[in-house]
């Protein structure tokens, strides 16, 4: 068979022709590297798909021949979705493989070449996770992987021990190293900063003795090897425990592929994919190119530098930029670059607004892949929607206004704009759930003493406010600790547990923070249980509080596993049992449970020991530390994939970080509701004056990393980074693009605002058509 034959069958079993973009990276040779530059909504996973279905029927190439990383489970599970969609397709529109039997020399039915279920599609972490189970090496025992929960409460007790947490000189080095707008300094923050330094430390590949012997000061040695000294602690508790992180265990695996003792993985791979690339950092590129050179196997990169959003997570655009250069330089053979041009997702107005976002600053495009091609509308479509603009003088009277743009929207007649009337049409299934909300951050709260009520929350009141009440999705919206339900349920905990405080009040592991949020959990508690209908469950937290009383009769039981507290409690809780936001809670006590069994001697057990109540006071202490603390102090983490489906007829309130990966009919997108004035304290995410916590450590650590110095200053990548924060958010609508915020910060306003159309260097680009105000 011929592959322009093959390529027939191939956009019969896709249902659609790939375009002229696809086919280059179809017809590409297969040993053939390839650099795939896609753009928002151009059809890279379908690309993908192709490629690989091209290397499987036409090639030959033997699926468990194939590896394809993704960067979500979720972007996995589609890939492999559509890999066998299409493959059945295709499997049926080919010629049934046959092989010679060597006893009759007859034709006889082959074992199924096209099974696709043999191709790996996983993320980098699981796939080394399953390199060192299937292949153990000298290693006896094959280590557990900590989950971000388990691995901060390792951490955060390495910094607690001998209260380092204290200490002037490391958090002099830890505050030099935070930007703007990072919210107060407490212990959490400490936390999360020594994660991302440790962390970076593993994907940076950074030389750490010559780190830390490079202070300029004697205070600055001193504070580097104390954070030595707590990462060496850290370290020491998970060898302990056999746990491995996610960067040490994608080291671990870098060490096994550099010793050559994969060979039995590596010696059977012919092609890689590696999708979200311009995410990567040098860890995993290592990983890439140690797995590409000892196999031989084709590398295909696809990514795009304009929506790299996980630069705080140490991802390193540079390294998808230069990908070209740098795979000559490692492999030795220079990819075959293919731009992916053609939007399937946006109408025609929104595809050359947002064309021309990417292209108003001068000075970005020194940051962006070189002779990068503007996007395409892939159809033909007569949706002339403009863009939309709706700016109001304050955040209430916004809220007030979107709400109602909304209901029209939704539920009234329409939005008449520019002669075409833009509605979500209910007779054809159209629902709330067709709009989003994109922010900065989707917090209803500011930080504040008093909190103030932001866009979100406001929103969210406005439209609950209407006789025809709207439902809003933001399962993010408020802290974890001031959630109502994790509020009572944390309080019933502490006065079943630790009733007196004489636990809490003689623990020294406890900051003042997660102490105040206890007692105030307790209040809510205790407020909860007056209700005159709640007398059993109040008889059920005295009896816990008053276990330890030796005339209790029949006696306390000795041994009680936390769990079984916790499902007794969530018995009085309906709401955590019926609600899908209740669910969700859940898993974060449970989860919560599970690390302190981890972390604790007494394996999460509460202890009633009378005549030793040393015993029971350490039991109840473990818990309290392990965790409630971590959940008081927005430590513990909710599963993600909780929330991948969201309540029907609902708003999405979402940070642009979520919204990554996701599409809506309409999209509205918040470029200013919290900038009344021009305040250097949020500069950072409107007109960067100085550079963010990334590029800080970008410049502390590149120097000991073999990624050479940024070219570019701290304050110039802080630009380059909110440029495509707002690029992702603005190329997430199919068909209408609302931008909206309060006038100081909208086109043409007062406070400069990089996502109401201003270069750098301050200049005004948009004009009176750019976007028409309703």
């Amino acid at each position: 068979m011929h592959l322009p034959h093959f390529q027939q069958l191939l956009a019969q079993a896709a249902g659609r022709r790939p375009n002229p973009d696809q086919l280059q990276a179809i017809q590409a040779p297969p040993k053939t590297p390839l650099f795939i530059v896609a753009g928002p909504g151009t059809g890279k996973t379908a690309t993908l798909v192709l490629r690989m279905l091209r290397l499987v029927f036409f090639d030959h190439v033997p699926p468990q021949n194939i590896l394809a990383v993704t960067f979500t489970r979720k972007a996995a599970d589609e890939l492999r979705s559509r890999l066998q969609l299409w493959g059945q397709r295709l499997a049926q529109l080919m010629p049934a493989p046959a092989t010679t039997s060597l006893l009759s020399g007859q034709p006889q039915a082959a074992a199924d070449p096209y099974n696709l279920q043999q191709l790996f599609a996983g993320t980098i972490d699981s796939l080394c996770q399953q390199l060192l189970i299937r292949y153990p090496g000298s290693s006896a025992l094959v280590p557990n992987i900590a989950d971000a929960t388990l691995s901060d409460a390792l951490l955060r007790q390495a910094l607690l021990k001998d209260r380092r947490d204290t200490d002037p000189q490391l958090n002099s080095l830890l505050l030099g190293l935070r930007g703007s707008g990072e919210g107060p300094w407490n212990l959490p923050a400490q936390v999360r900063l020594l994660r991302t330094l440790l962390d970076r430390r593993s994907h940076d590949l950074l030389d750490w003795q010559a780190f830390l012997q490079s202070g300029d000061a004697p205070e600055q040695l001193v504070a580097r090897q104390l954070l030595d000294q707590i990462f060496q602690d850290y370290e020491q508790t998970m060898q302990r425990r056999q746990l491995l992180d996610f960067p040490q265990l994608e080291q671990a695996v870098l060490g096994r592929l550099q010793q050559d003792s994969l060979t039995h993985f590596t010696s059977r791979l012919q092609a890689i994919f590696v999708d979200e690339y311009q995410d990567t950092n040098p860890l995993q590129e290592q990983l890439y190119f140690q797995m590409a050179r000892r196999s031989g196997a084709a590398l295909t990169v696809v990514g795009d530098d304009d929506q790299s959003l996980y630069r705080f997570r140490g991802a390193t655009v540079d390294l998808f930029r230069d990908f070209p250069d740098r795979c000559t330089s490692q492999l030795g053979c220079s990819p075959h670059t293919v731009f992916l041009r053609q939007n399937y997702r946006s109408s025609a107005p929104i595809i050359r607004f947002v064309s021309a976002f990417a292209a108003m600053d001068p000075l970005y495009q020194q940051a962006r892949v070189p002779q990068k091609p503007a996007l395409l509308a892939a159809s033909a479509s007569d949706n002339s929607t403009p863009v939309l603009g709706l700016f109001r003088n304050s955040v209430e009277e916004l809220a007030t206004d979107l709400a109602r743009f909304l209901l029209a929207v939704v539920r009234g007649p329409g939005c008449m704009v520019a002669g075409r009337r833009i509605r979500i049409s209910r007779e054809h299934g159209g629902s709330l759930s067709d709009c989003a909300l994109l922010c900065s951050s989707p917090k209803e709260f500011t930080s504040s003493k008093p909190p103030r009520k932001r866009l979100p929350r406001l929103l969210k009141e406005a439209l609950a406010a209407n006789p025809l009440p709207l439902q809003v999705f933001n399962p993010r919206g408020q802290s974890l600790p001031r959630l109502a339900l994790i509020a009572r349920l944390g309080g019933l905990l502490l006065l079943c547990l630790d009733h007196d405080r004489s636990v809490q009040n003689s623990s020294r592991r406890l900051d003042l923070q997660t102490r105040d949020t206890f007692d105030r959990w307790r209040s809510i508690a205790a407020d909860w249980l007056r209700d005159d209908e709640r007398q059993e469950v109040a008889q059920f937290v005295r009896a816990w509080g008053g276990r330890s009383d030796p005339k209790q009769q029949p006696p306390w039981t000795r041994c009680t596993p936390s769990h079984e507290l916790l499902y007794a409690l969530v018995h009085w809780l309906p709401e955590m049992q019926d609600l899908p936001d209740g669910h969700s809670l859940l898993q974060v006590f449970t989860g919560a449970l599970q690390t302190a069994g981890q972390l604790s001697r007494f394996n999460g057990r509460i202890l009633c020991f009378p005549d030793r109540p040393e015993l029971s006071q350490q039991s109840v202490q473990h818990l309290l530390q392990f965790c409630l603390a971590p959940i008081a102090a927005e430590q513990a983490t909710v599963d993600e994939t909780l929330f991948d489906t969201q309540p029907a007829d609902s708003l999405s309130i979402l940070s642009i970080h979520q919204s990554k990966g996701l599409e809506f009919p309409l999209v509205i997108v918040d470029i200013g509701s919290d900038l009344s004035n021009a305040h250097s304290s949020n500069a950072f995410r409107r007109f960067p004056d100085a550079p963010g916590t990334p590029h800080l450590l970008e410049d502390l650590l590149r120097p000991f990393s073999p990624i050479r110095q940024p070219s570019r200053s701290g304050r110039d990548r802080a630009f380059d980074d909110l440029y495509r924060q707002y690029f992702v958010a603005f190329s997430r609508p199919q068909d209408v693009l609302v931008l909206t915020g309060l006038r100081s910060a909208a086109p043409g306003g007062d406070v400069l605002n990089i996502a109401a159309g201003r270069t750098r260097s301050g200049l005004d680009t948009w004009n009176k058509q750019t976007l028409v105000e309703i």
